[in-house]
């Protein structure tokens, strides 16, 4: 999986694979590590290994490659196999 161009590496144990999510960061001037986040939401991705949760910023400027990679459905949460264009428990697009 890559994030804006760059391989998804979790640093606490090298694994590669996330679960993905989004976190709703709140109203007009939330502030978080001294920047003003303006209600948009976070994309998060959870180590499937280790747990370890890494954040990144507005979930509308973050690019994600998931070609060839299974991932969570939007939707239901069910996990995506990577040779599906839809998921298989609720039939959301991947």
């Amino acid at each position: 999986m890559n994030v804006n161009g760059f391989p998804l590496r979790c640093p606490h144990c090298g694994g590669d694979s996330f679960k993905r999510s989004r976190l709703p960061m709140g109203g007009p001037g939330l502030s978080l590590f001294g920047f003003e986040l303006m209600g948009e939401d976070a994309v998060v991705f959870t180590c499937r290994t280790c747990n370890r949760i890494e954040l990144f910023g507005s979930a509308h400027t973050t690019e994600v490659d998931l070609r060839g990679k299974s991932i969570d459905c939007d939707r239901c949460g069910t996990l995506i196999p990577a040779t599906a264009g839809v998921c298989p428990n609720c039939g959301q697009p991947k």
